[in-house]
């Protein structure tokens, strides 16, 4: 395996376990949802084994998250995540002054 399917896999595997965790699902409990063995989830979190096409979608709507959200490194990419704020703040306060209230037209001047 390569060095970026390491760390993809390395990705996939912490945030299936911090989501699986969120909605406070067991091992167990996530494999019942989604029909395949407890093992099965342990191998995906260990980064042993990917889920197929169709368990991934299961994963999705059982965990209530974007596919996305189980491969973004959030440690890294939450530069991306804050410039993309950091722009989205910045095109509201070049909306029209009437759209602002008084203290966000301070902050703006």
């Amino acid at each position: 395996m390569k060095k970026t399917e390491r760390n993809i896999a390395a990705t996939f595997a912490r945030n299936l376990k911090f989501f699986r965790q969120k909605c406070n699902y067991s091992q167990e409990k996530l494999a019942e949802l989604i029909d395949v063995s407890p093992a099965t989830i342990s191998n995906y979190e260990t980064g042993e084994m990917w889920p197929s096409r169709q368990n991934l979608a299961n994963l999705v709507e059982v965990l209530k998250v974007h596919p996305y959200q189980l491969f973004i490194d959030f440690s890294k990419d939450l530069d991306f995540l804050k410039l993309d704020i950091i722009e989205r703040v910045e095109i509201a306060f070049d909306a029209p002054e009437e759209g602002f209230s008084t203290s966000a037209k301070r902050v703006r001047k």
